[in-house]
């Protein structure tokens, strides 16, 4: 079983504003979404300035395997944080967050298929569960906003496209796969630009 979208982590704001949830803290977003208030269909654009993430949730006998799989590919998985077996809400990036209820959704897998999308994994939490938070692309969005790179994929409330390589991981154990990467289109003469922002986030794929 795996979860994933994104959660946030409290680091440095922004003040230009790129939608109407740019502004909003991660701590306000999260509520939201925990009440139901949040319809949008990604967090692109929210809560700029602060860094997201993608969740991964496993059995704890799967644990240790993916945390070396993710030591051994820190570009495509930059590792942020993860849990004790069996605790969803006590998060160092993400203060008083609950990893069960303040995503905007999740995907469930069962045995490595895409089984439905939730709101909520309250139902499905098991006490051997460890949770994994792995750097988001969209960290870097504020930054390149305010450097004045035109990013369409907020334009379109939108997440930005993405396509598996023909690069592989690193493989470790079960644990194997392609690169995959997520694609903004940018004008030429910023592409500089846009290289020596993003790899100021290297923990956001930059």
């Amino acid at each position: 079983r795996t979860a994933r979208r994104s959660t946030h982590r409290e680091v440095k704001p922004v003040t230009q504003s790129a939608t109407p949830h740019s502004t909003l803290t991660p701590a306000e977003l999260r509520t939201r979404i925990r009440h139901g208030e949040w319809q949008e269909s990604t967090t692109g654009g929210s809560c700029l300035g602060f860094i997201q993430a993608n969740l991964l949730i496993l059995p704890a006998k799967e644990a240790a395997g993916f945390a070396e799989f993710c030591a051994q590919n820190p570009a495509p998985l930059p590792l942020l944080e993860h849990t004790e077996p069996g605790v969803p809400d006590q998060l160092t990036i993400a203060p008083g967050a609950d990893i069960r209820t303040d995503l905007s959704g999740y995907h469930i897998h069962r045995k490595g298929e895409f089984d439905a999308e939730v709101s909520s994994i309250e139902h499905l939490w098991q006490p051997d569960h460890v949770a994994f938070l792995i750097g988001c692309t969209y960290s870097a969005d504020g930054a390149l906003l305010e450097a004045g790179v035109h990013l369409r994929h907020i334009e379109l409330g939108q997440a930005p496209p993405v396509f598996i390589t023909s690069v592989p991981c690193t493989p470790v154990g079960g644990f194997h796969g392609p690169v995959v990467m997520s694609m903004r289109p940018i004008r030429e003469e910023q592409i500089p630009l846009v290289v020596d922002i993003t790899r100021q986030y290297p923990l956001a794929h930059g």
